[in-house]
C-alpha cells in the first residue's frame, strides 16, 4: 500500500508542469521547515521588576486593612513593603501554630491578632535589648520591636522583601505572651529574668519561617 502510494505520487508529479511543482513542494516541505525553526522564548515580566519600577520615588507612609482580621493595620513605606494578603497569610500560619502548640480556649491570642499595627520599616533602629539567650546588649541594631501587645515594629530592609526573613513572627510570639501576661512580653527570652519564653517559642518561630519562605512570602 506505501509503495503504491509512491508511485501515484510520482507519477503525477511527473506529469505537472514546472509551476505546479514548485507549489506542491513548497507546500510538503513547509511542516518540516516549520519543525526546525529555532524555538523563541516568550518574553515574560517578572512581577518584582514591574513593582520595582512603580515603586521608584514613592516612599511615603501608608496605612492599610489586613481584610479578614477586625482591627489589625500594616503600615508601610513604599510599594515593595509585604502585602496586606501576604502578612494575612502569615497571620494565619501562626494563630494555626500557636493553636496546636499552645491552645486558646478563651481565644486571648486570636483577639489580640485582631486588633494589632504592625509598622514595617527599612530604617535602621537601635537600643539596648536582649538576645535570645538573655543578654543584655547596649545600643544593638535591632530588626524587630514589641512595644506593646498590639503594636510591633520589623525591619525589612536585608529581608528582600519577604516576611519570613524578617522578625515578623518573633514579635508575634512576644505580643501574644504580652496578651496573655498582661504586663509584658518576656524581653529577654530565655533569659532568666522574666517568664513566658519556651524553647518551644523558638522551635515554631524556625518552623514557621521556613513554611512562609516556601510559601515564597
Amino acid at each position: 500500500m506505501i509503495q503504491l502510494c509512491h508511485v501515484n505520487f510520482f507519477i503525477i508529479l511527473k506529469n505537472m508542469g514546472y509551476f505546479a511543482k514548485l507549489m506542491l513542494s513548497m507546500f510538503l516541505l513547509a511542516p518540516m521547515l516549520l519543525s526546525s525553526m529555532p524555538y523563541k522564548k516568550s518574553i515574560v515580566m517578572e512581577p518584582i521588576i514591574i513593582q520595582a519600577m512603580l515603586c521608584l520615588g514613592d516612599d511615603r507612609p501608608e496605612m492599610s486593612e489586613i481584610h479578614g482580621w477586625e482591627k489589625t493595620y500594616q503600615i508601610t513605606s513604599g510599594c515593595r513593603s509585604p502585602s496586606t494578603r501576604h502578612t494575612d497569610i502569615a497571620l494565619n500560619a501562626f494563630l494555626k501554630a500557636w493553636k496546636e502548640n499552645f491552645g486558646d480556649d478563651q481565644r486571648i491570642v486570636e483577639q489580640n491578632l485582631n486588633n494589632m499595627i504592625i509598622v514595617y520599616s527599612r530604617d535602621h533602629s537601635s537600643m539596648t535589648a536582649y538576645t535570645e539567650k538573655g543578654v543584655l546588649v547596649k545600643d544593638a541594631e535591632v530588626v524587630g520591636v514589641t512595644s506593646d501587645k498590639g503594636y510591633i515594629w520589623v525591619s525589612i530592609r536585608d529581608t528582600n522583601d519577604r516576611i519570613c526573613n524578617s522578625s515578623l513572627v518573633h514579635e508575634l510570639v512576644h505580643a501574644s505572651i504580652w496578651a496573655i501576661r498582661g504586663d509584658h512580653g518576656d524581653p529577654d527570652h530565655l533569659g532568666d529574668i522574666y517568664e513566658g519564653w519556651s524553647d518551644k517559642h523558638s522551635e515554631i518561630i524556625k518552623l514557621l519561617d521556613k513554611k512562609i519562605c516556601m510559601l515564597g512570602i
